[in-house]
């Protein structure tokens, strides 16, 4: 049997959308882009919401939107996806990584106001792999310093601590509607937030600079009027195409949620008992999403040797399961150890120990809503044997080294 890491749940809505944007010949930030925004904007219950051509663009633009520039700093969390840090330097300013919650492998707030300084601007915290980021403590500390509080929520469209959305707790919230989300555009993002002058400038920047009020002059008898640009802008708008997908995805939102819950549940019962690995938890309160299901090696030392002996151990884990035919990921990138941020800010790798741990001793196995019965015992069963087999290997390499 072949289990893929992970597959968009699609059905005939979404040609139905499509068709109807085609037939309508409107495909550029139509009626569908602005009927995304509002469904997003209600779901989690902000003011607005903006379309971005992707989680990676509206990360930037509410960076840009808050004010953030050359010389500022931003806190951000050292395992993320690049885009988190990328955001950050295309805005002249600077990353500064903080570790992470080792159990959660969000943030860990408890080491932010180390990091702050004078030229600290915001903190942006991750909500990471469908797990929503302690914000609550890290909007106190934010408030504490007058800091500005940017979430990347890009996995955690649902998420929610007690009855409060992921993505809302900030200045501003991004999410991505990246295939490999809970639910997909193809490509494409979203900015949330409740202050209108922040929501002016988001629809500027988008859209070239424009000045948004002029925007549709044409339309409003004086054809000749062009609209002014009063600022740098960008063209990240999100096509009625890529909406018109989200719109079909967005009906589906609680079930595919649902369905993903339901899947890690049926996990963390058959796998509680390999005591090699630890499973992903979810604190009191917090509404897990499940954009991805990522196992750890328990590391009991907690030295460079045994980080070492574990790597390689769920190197060959991970290799196991491709050849039974089980795809399987890392959980995600530390960013600190990637050439480009170790060589530019003078890092090493052992900066942020809980961050490298989780880097090489990750491993995300497949979690998609259309996976079959069938395929979750068939990689629960594969993940034991392979497990079982490590187990002997590690068992002969000890005796063997006594």
């Amino acid at each position: 049997m072949k289990v893929p890491f992970c597959r968009p749940y699609l059905d005939k809505t979404e040609k139905e959308q499509l068709n109807a944007v085609l037939d309508s010949g409107w495909l550029i930030q139509g009626a569908r882009v602005s009927r995304l925004e509002e469904l997003v904007a209600k779901y989690v219950g902000s003011s607005f919401a903006v379309a971005t051509s992707s989680g990676s663009t509206a990360l930037y633009l509410a960076l840009l939107a808050c004010g953030v520039s050359a010389g500022d700093e931003v806190i951000v969390p050292s395992l993320t996806w690049v885009a988190t840090a990328a955001a950050v330097v295309q805005c002249g300013a600077t990353p500064v990584f903080c570790d992470i919650d080792a159990r959660t492998f969000n943030i860990d707030p408890n080491l932010i106001e180390e990091r702050i300084s004078k030229k600290t601007r915001a903190i942006l915290p991750v909500s990471l792999f469908g797990l929503s980021a302690d914000l609550p403590q890290i909007m106190e500390i934010a408030t504490q310093h007058n800091l500005v509080v940017i979430e990347d929520a890009a996995c955690s469209l649902g998420a929610k601590i007690a009855d409060r959305y992921c993505g809302t707790f900030g200045e501003l919230g991004c999410f991505s509607f990246h295939p490999r989300k809970s639910i997909t555009t193809g490509e494409g993002g979203m900015i949330v937030g409740t202050n209108p002058q922040l929501e002016t400038i988001l629809r500027s920047l988008r859209l070239h600079g424009l000045v948004v009020d002029n925007e549709s002059a044409s339309n409003k008898g004086n054809p000749w009027q062009m609209a002014d640009v009063d600022k740098l802008g960008y063209n990240y708008r999100l096509s009625d195409l890529h909406a018109a997908v989200g719109i079909a995805q967005f009906d589906k939102l609680d079930g595919i949620i649902q369905r993903r819950r339901r899947i890690a549940a049926i996990y963390d019962s058959e796998l509680a008992d390999l005591d090699m690995l630890l499973l992903p938890i979810t604190p009191t309160g917090y509404h897990h999403t499940y954009q991805s299901y990522v196992l750890q090696l328990r590391d009991e030392e907690k030295t460079a040797a045994s980080a070492e002996r574990l790597e390689q151990a769920r190197n060959r884990l991970m290799v196991r399961l491709q050849e039974a035919g089980v795809a399987t990921r890392p959980g995600t990138q530390a960013v600190h150890t990637l050439t480009y941020y170790r060589q530019r800010y003078g890092l090493k790798e052992w900066d942020y120990p809980n961050s490298l741990r989780a880097l090489r001793h990750s491993l995300a196995i497949p979690l998609y809503t259309g996976m079959s019965e069938a395929q979750i015992e068939y990689v629960t069963g594969s993940l034991k044997a392979a497990c079982k087999q490590l187990s002997v290997n590690i068992s002969r390499a000890l005796t063997t080294m006594s």
